[in-house]
């Protein structure tokens, strides 16, 4: 179940004598804790995304992997849990603020409560256009198509600021959500359009 910029995973484990996880970036870094867990991968360069992570359980051991090339990994080891839930928060200004977005929209492990409330924000954002037939099939044909209008673009602000990818730095967004990544592939012939008459 997600939210914004963090989200919540309820991983059940069947018949492993030893439930593992694994996390690996490419191209960064990654840290560890007792319950949390935390790291960077770069984007590309001078663009990075952070990741703040906790678990449900503290692990019974925690490795670092040792990979070929560029990379670094973390494996968790839980012993015999039969479900372990993750929950985890993302940023492009760093660490810190990927752990304030998690502590902001996520602060439980029921991942039922978490998808409950993203179903109501969907459901309100989606009932800004009412449409009334008797065509289950149609119906649901039209709010899938109208859901994916909302693909892009995204709001990139976090608690105030905003990374900008073009000079690398953290501005203040005054107050009014930054967004990005507007395909702009005709987008203002008809999506553009609609975004003003659905939400002016």
């Amino acid at each position: 179940a997600l939210s914004s910029q963090s989200a919540i995973y309820d991983l059940e484990i069947r018949d492993a004598p030893n439930a593992s996880i694994a996390l690996y970036t490419s191209n960064g870094v990654l840290e560890y804790g007792r319950k949390s867990f935390s790291g960077w991968q770069e984007l590309s360069p001078g663009t990075r995304v952070y990741v703040y992570m906790e678990t449900s359980s503290q692990p019974e051991a925690v490795e670092r992997i040792v990979l070929d090339g560029e990379g670094d990994c973390v494996q968790m080891s839980f012993g015999r849990k039969d479900r372990v839930t993750l929950r985890y928060g993302v940023s492009f200004i760093s660490v810190e603020q990927a752990m304030a977005n998690l502590r902001r929209e996520i602060n439980t492990y029921n991942r039922e409560k978490v998808a409950a409330r993203g179903r109501q924000r969907w459901n309100e954002v989606l009932s800004s256009i009412e449409v009334k037939t008797d065509d289950e099939e149609e119906l649901e044909k039209f709010y899938s198509f109208y859901y994916r209008t909302f693909e892009r673009p995204i709001c990139i602000s976090e608690d105030g600021k905003y990374f900008s990818a073009y000079d690398h730095s953290v501005h203040e967004d005054d107050a009014r959500p930054f967004y990005v990544d507007d395909w702009l592939w005709d987008t203002y012939r008809a999506s553009h359009p609609l975004r003003c008459i659905t939400f002016p």
